[in-house]
C-alpha cells in the first residue's frame, strides 16, 4: 500500500501540533521543521478542519491547534480520513454506480481482509502514542518541541 504525501503530511502536522508546547502552531514553523512548501498543508489541514480534528485562527498570529484530545486520535482513523482512495486494486471496487463487477472473487475477500488488518493495526496506536514516542521525535524532527520532565 502507498499512502499519499498528503496523508503523511496531515499525520505529521497532527503529531507537531500534540508534542508542541503552543497551544497554536503555525504553517511557517511545520513547513520548516519538515522542510516542506507551506502550501503542500493545505489539503491535509482543510480535510482535518472540515472533520472538527483541528481549529484554524486567523490573523497575524494565527495558527492551527488539536481540537480534540490526541489520546483519542487513533493513527487508523487519522491515516483513513486523509487518505483520498483506499483502493488497493482498484478493479475490485464498485464503479461510479456502485456495482461490483466481482463481487465473490477470492481476490477481493483477501484485500479487503488486509485492508480491514491493516487499519485494525494501526487502530492500536495514537497521535498522542506518536507524539510523546522520542524516536518518533527525532524522525520527525520534533523533538525540540517536547517538553522536558523536571527531574526528580
Amino acid at each position: 500500500m502507498h499512502l499519499l504525501f498528503t496523508t503523511d503530511l496531515g499525520v505529521k502536522a497532527l503529531v507537531y501540533m500534540a508534542a508542541s508546547k503552543e497551544k497554536l502552531v503555525s504553517i511557517a514553523d511545520m513547513a520548516k521543521t519538515f522542510d516542506i512548501k507551506p502550501t503542500a498543508f493545505k489539503r491535509p489541514l482543510k480535510t482535518l478542519n472540515d472533520n472538527e480534528i483541528i481549529t484554524s485562527h486567523a490573523g497575524r498570529s494565527g495558527g492551527y491547534s488539536l481540537i480534540r484530545d490526541p489520546s483519542t486520535l487513533s493513527l487508523g482513523e487519522m491515516i483513513a480520513m486523509l487518505e483520498q482512495d483506499l483502493a488497493l486494486v482498484p478493479w475490485l471496487e464498485p464503479d461510479e454506480h456502485g456495482v461490483v463487477q466481482h463481487p465473490n472473487s477470492i481476490y477481493r475477500f483477501a484485500i479487503e481482509h488486509a485492508k480491514t488488518a491493516f487499519f485494525a493495526r494501526l487502530d492500536h496506536y495514537t497521535i498522542a502514542d506518536l507524539a510523546g514516542d522520542p524516536f518518533t521525535q527525532v524522525a520527525l524532527n520534533i523533538r525540540h518541541l517536547v517538553r522536558k520532565r523536571p527531574d526528580r
